[in-house]
């Protein structure tokens, strides 16, 4: 037989080889699951990741961990003998200790706050942070009369939040901002620009914000008649005037698609982490009536959950 008929052959049979490889791997493979916590959001997340790969054939087999109940290391010496081709991370806690212990195995992550998290060769996936443009916007519709916004931060949270100025700045709004070390100086930090701001743009930094600093925020904010703008719906129902939030069925799926990426053959390495695709708000009229804001009925309409009727 010629050369050049044996390396055609050869070719196809590879190719024939491959490509069976590949369809057996989109129709069955193995995954192991580890949460941070029994939250709620977790489980939205992971019935979209879940709901994704059945929509698309592909048969999971699943084992799943939980680190509220279950030890760390034994997670780990799990995980490591299972070897499977990926491993799912949801949140924070699940991926720091993946991170730490398990370096030879692809981590696809969700339901962590800051892009900065999802670092590493073997790990990416879809952070909680939503685009500070879209909360500009749709201030930008909403709160015509907002010229100022005012950001608190600490070493934590410094360098988002010189992103949020940017954008704020590209945005055509002033900026007035102030850096602190601890929630417990979030008192004179308010004092010093409240009379200055229009509306509050709160930043997920744990430094700052806990039970009795977020209280003494959104009471200056009712007082002081400046709208805030909390982190989710938890903080609209205490007494922000907006917050936006995730919708986390959907970022269980948008990172199915990354981790169906990763299963095919892509490195994590070479699949960049993601913001949220799709965000909803939540409103509190009650806060709106106090600081003298009229929300037109449509917007009302379209919020996702409504407090204070």
């Amino acid at each position: 037989m010629p050369k050049k008929i044996c390396q055609i052959i050869c070719l196809f049979i590879t190719l024939l080889l491959f490509h069976n490889m590949t369809c057996f791997a989109l129709e069955k493979t193995t995954v192991s699951v580890v949460f941070s916590s029994d939250m709620e959001a977790y489980h939205q997340a992971w019935e979209g990741f879940n709901e994704f790969f059945k929509k698309n054939g592909v048969n999971l087999s699943v084992s799943t961990y939980n680190l509220a109940n279950d030890d760390p290391e034994t997670v780990i010496l799990r995980i490591k003998k299972e070897k499977p081709p990926i491993v799912f991370a949801l949140g924070t806690r699940a991926l720091k200790l993946l991170k730490m212990r398990v370096g030879e195995i692809p981590i696809i992550v969700c339901m962590v706050i800051n892009q900065d998290e999802i670092n590493g060769a073997n790990i990416t996936g879809v952070t909680l942070s939503i685009p500070t443009m879209i909360k500009l916007q749709w201030i930008n519709e909403n709160l015509s009369q907002t010229k100022r916004i005012g950001l608190i931060y600490s070493i934590e949270t410094a360098e988002l939040v010189a992103k949020i100025s940017q954008d704020c700045k590209k945005s055509g709004y002033e900026v007035v901002a102030q850096k602190i070390n601890s929630g417990e100086e979030i008192t004179w930090a308010l004092q010093k620009i409240a009379s200055r701001i229009d509306c509050f743009l709160m930043v997920p930094d744990a430094r700052i914000y806990f039970p009795k600093s977020i209280e003494y925020l959104l009471m200056e904010g009712l007082k002081r008649k400046f709208a805030v703008i909390g982190l989710s719906s938890f903080y609209t129902k205490a007494g922000a005037f907006v917050s936006f939030d995730c919708d986390y069925q959907d970022i269980g799926r948008q990172t199915a698609a990354m981790a169906m990426k990763i299963l095919n053959g892509q490195s994590p390495t070479d699949i960049p982490s993601e913001s949220p695709r799709k965000t909803t708000f939540s409103l509190n009229l009650l806060v709106a009536e106090k600081i003298g804001i009229k929300i037109p009925p449509v917007v009302i309409k379209e919020a996702k959950e409504v407090f204070g009727r």
